[in-house]
């Protein structure tokens, strides 16, 4: 009996211990094995992390210099039809060079079908401000292939009554009497109206565009219709009643200032409790009553309370690069009007 059981335990032994060294030897093949498969799997993750860091940070050498231009630096401009002509200067900003490298791609937009055309600019600082090839005018030019004439003055309003120098009324008057006006400080309408009246406008389309109510709403023109001139919408409507009498065949445009955070957005009650908005609202109104395409640039730019500090110099007035994104959107609606769906 006793001869049975110590067999037994030495089978049990005997099993015990070969079932270990078969558990230790899987062990070892299974771990060669996964060695050898997660090497490339490795490999492969490390290349995909490597071409996705390089698609996304170029290195120093492909970084393109750029030259320190200083924000005082006065440089000549230069008139789109005159490159000789170097009379007056404007001072570059911060915002130059983004224009300086998008100005020559403005040649391939599909906007350049208006060669043979004249744009008449009246408005007020919005259109005169940053004169030379960075003012809205001459950018608008530059994308259509349009001659341009910039009749603006800063702080124009619309009625003759309201203003203390050049209103659009006296400007369009000027405009189409063939004289100047010489008693504001700015040369830009006087120069512009001047080059109107000694070019050959023979066989060409006329376009004018008008950007006038910022100035109306912070001096506290009257707004309604009184029927003596003397209201916002009664010399808005004048301006153009007497452009269509003279120039039958005009093309005229208006707008409505794009986003901008003067007078708390616009927002304060001037001296006759109006806000912008019900000046925008009478320039839709005339728009809407003479059949005329009116521009409203917070919709058609992307100027925003989010991206205004980049675009605006002072809450208001566009920097370059702001005028390059209103004059773009200047041409793309005066294409789209007049040329893309006619």
């Amino acid at each position: 009996m006793k001869k049975k059981n110590d067999l037994a335990i030495g089978i049990i032994l005997i099993l015990l211990v070969g079932g270990l060294c078969y558990f230790l030897i899987i062990k070892s093949i299974m771990g060669a094995i996964g060695e050898k498969k997660q090497e490339p799997v490795d490999s492969v993750v490390a290349e995909i992390s490597e071409q996705t860091v390089s698609q996304q940070i170029p290195s120093i050498e492909e970084i393109p210099s750029v030259e320190d231009t200083s924000s005082t630096e006065t440089v000549p401009s230069t008139d789109m039809d005159n490159p000789e002509d170097t009379s007056v200067s404007y001072v570059k900003d911060d915002s130059d060079e983004y224009v300086d490298t998008f100005i020559p791609q403005i040649t391939t937009t599909a906007y350049q079908a208006f060669e043979g055309c004249d744009f008449v600019f009246l408005g007020d600082s919005i259109f005169e401000n940053n004169d030379g090839p960075y003012s809205i005018p001459n950018m608008v030019a530059a994308y259509t292939k349009a001659r341009t004439y910039n009749i603006s003055r800063g702080g124009m309003c619309s009625s003759f009554q309201m203003a203390d120098w050049c209103s659009m009324q006296e400007a369009t008057e000027a405009f189409l009497s063939q004289y100047t006006i010489d008693e504001h400080e700015s040369d830009v309408m006087d120069r512009d109206l001047q080059k109107f009246f000694a070019d050959d406008h023979t066989n060409r389309e006329l376009y004018i565009f008008f950007d006038c109510c910022i100035n109306d709403y912070s001096m506290a023109t009257p707004l309604e219709a009184d029927g003596a001139g003397f209201s916002f919408e009664d010399a808005y409507r004048t301006c153009i009643e007497r452009i269509m009498d003279v120039y039958p065949e005009a093309h005229i445009i208006t707008s409505v200032p794009m986003y901008h955070e003067a007078f708390s957005l616009g927002m304060d009650l001037n001296g006759r409790l109006h806000v912008e908005q019900d000046y925008v609202n009478a320039v839709h109104s005339v728009s809407d009553e003479k059949h005329l395409p009116c521009i409203d640039l917070r919709f058609y730019t992307s100027i925003t309370a989010d991206n205004c500090g980049k675009y605006l110099k002072d809450g208001l007035h566009p920097n370059n690069e702001g005028c390059l994104i209103i004059a773009e959107a200047i041409s793309k609606v005066t294409y789209d009007v007049f040329r893309r769906y006619q």
